[in-house]
């Protein structure tokens, strides 16, 4: 945590530390580096008396923690940018952080053009914005303020200390989305309650790497580090528990939830540059309700499946009314990356697991199992799923699934179909083996296999990650993150 060392940070703690927003903290960037140097140098650095002095014990704590750190990108970025910041301070000119902040950019630019590209980097920069806009709308407390007018100078304080958690996890919420990365609806309240904590953990850990070195020092070390540990273990419990409420994780649509937070985001710089703030919170409530119900009737009846797992023998997640089917596939890897979906999307638990294997193994899932394999050959076998009609039938050498949504008719299979004419569908959900007599409209798949050559009629669709089909029953049928090459 003190100075970017993963090796021993376990799965279980880096999902707390994901899911209540807060997994910044284990990376060591500009807000480890404004910590060190707040408890070192003060809370103005680069203010009051001895300003240059301040200024180069500054830049000097910055260049340690770099080397400390080992040039990580997220510290090499984020010591770029204090760098610049303290050699203003240093030559006595004005300090501007959006000025810094956009030359430590440039730099890092100059030095590998896909710099941008990186998602660190992106999220970084965007939480660093955020903060500063937040300290440009509320500027933090003048200290003559503390004198003159005491509860004017707390309620700014405590004004300061929700705003800049708030504008980072605001700012950072577009690129989450984008990125398919879950967003955490507790991150602002945990950060309050744990910033506390970092500042004094982050100082114990580097005072024991350096004391650590010293043999002699040995017990100051261990005390030292006692005292750190239970620091961490008291972050760590608000941390698990911040992340076990059931706002930790918010399943947001992607694009949807983007253009509703720069619309407000606009509409927020519009009425500060008018100097009309009061009215914007009011607008953009109802905003945000209105928003919600558009969304919500744009979505109703909607039917989503995801194919997931293997290239070869991939599975696919049907969902409707917030119910999910699962036409397995595969393996245990294939099963743990359908659960991990499931979770990512707010769904937990399948409703219903049917498995087409003809050769089944032992399946240890939550929900309503169908073997596929154990069912009467020959015999089709019908289930009805929240407006959608499930037929399963098993054959010497297949087995199938077939999907009817209002019509549109999708369908899996294992083996080679065998049959007097081709069964007609309109999307086949296919893998590397040649699925038989079907004749299909569409075909989605992960990749180009040599069986594609004998149907040149089929509009293919390919989708190396995964794919998804959105299927508006009777209206629309959109297709996510496919292209038409192989």
């Amino acid at each position: 945590m003190a100075v970017g060392d993963k090796s021993r940070l376990t799965d279980e703690v880096t999902e707390a530390y994901r899911a209540a927003g807060v997994s910044h903290l284990l990376v060591v960037s500009g807000l480890h580096l404004t910590l060190l140097c707040g408890a070192f140098l003060g809370n103005r650095p680069c203010g009051g008396r001895f300003r240059k002095q301040k200024a180069l014990a500054a830049m000097l704590l910055v260049l340690c923690m770099m080397a400390l750190v080992g040039f990580t990108p997220s510290v090499t970025r984020a010591g770029v940018g204090a760098l610049i910041f303290y050699t203003g301070a240093f030559l006595l000119q004005p300090a501007d952080s959006f000025t810094s902040l956009g030359i430590a950019a440039v730099l890092l630019s100059l030095q590998n053009c896909y710099a941008v590209c990186d998602l660190g980097l992106q999220l970084s920069f965007a939480a660093t914005v955020g903060v500063l806009c937040a300290a440009r709308v509320f500027p933090p407390a003048r200290m003559d303020e503390q004198e003159e007018h005491p509860w004017r100078f707390r309620l700014r304080r405590v004004c300061t200390s929700l705003l800049v958690p708030l504008f980072a996890a605001i700012f950072t919420l577009p690129l989450q989305l984008l990125h398919g990365l879950s967003a955490s609806g507790v991150s602002v309240l945990t950060n309050l309650l744990v910033m506390s904590l970092v500042g004094p953990i982050v100082c114990l850990g580097l005072i024991c790497a350096v004391t650590g070195l010293i043999p002699a020092l040995y017990g100051v070390t261990r005390a030292v580090m006692l005292l750190a540990g239970v620091l961490v273990k008291l972050q760590n419990a608000i941390v698990f528990y911040m992340a076990s409420l059931p706002a930790a994780k918010l399943v947001l649509p992607k694009a949807f939830t983007v253009f509703a937070v720069l619309v407000c985001g606009a509409a927020l710089w519009y009425a500060w540059r008018l100097h009309r703030l009061r009215w914007a919170v009011p607008v953009l409530c109802a905003g945000l309700v209105l928003s919600a119900n558009l969304y919500g009737a744009l979505t109703q009846d909607v039917v989503t499946i995801r194919l997931l797992g293997s290239t070869s023998s991939p599975c696919a997640v049907i969902v409707s009314e917030q119910q999910a089917m699962v036409l397995f596939r595969g393996g245990e890897s294939n099963r743990q990356q359908v659960q991990d979906w499931l979770d990512v999307q707010g769904i937990g638990t399948a409703e219903l697991w049917v498995d087409l294997r003809q050769n089944p193994g032992e399946l240890n899932v939550q929900g309503r199992l169908i073997y596929t394999e154990d069912l009467p050959e020959g015999q089709q076998w019908i289930e009805e799923f929240h407006g959608i009609r499930l037929s399963l039938l098993n054959q010497s050498g297949a087995n199938l699934a077939l999907l009817e949504i209002s019509g549109y008719r999708v369908a899996m299979i294992t083996g080679r179909l065998e049959a007097g004419t081709p069964l007609q569908v309109d999307l086949l959900l296919a893998g590397a083996s040649n699925p038989g007599m079907v004749d299909p409209v569409q075909v989605l798949t992960a990749k180009s296999y040599d069986w594609h050559a004998e149907q040149p009629d089929v509009h293919w669709k390919y989708a190396p990650l995964g794919g998804t089909v959105f299927i508006r029953p009777g209206r629309a049928i959109t297709f996510e993150g496919v292209t038409n090459a192989a």
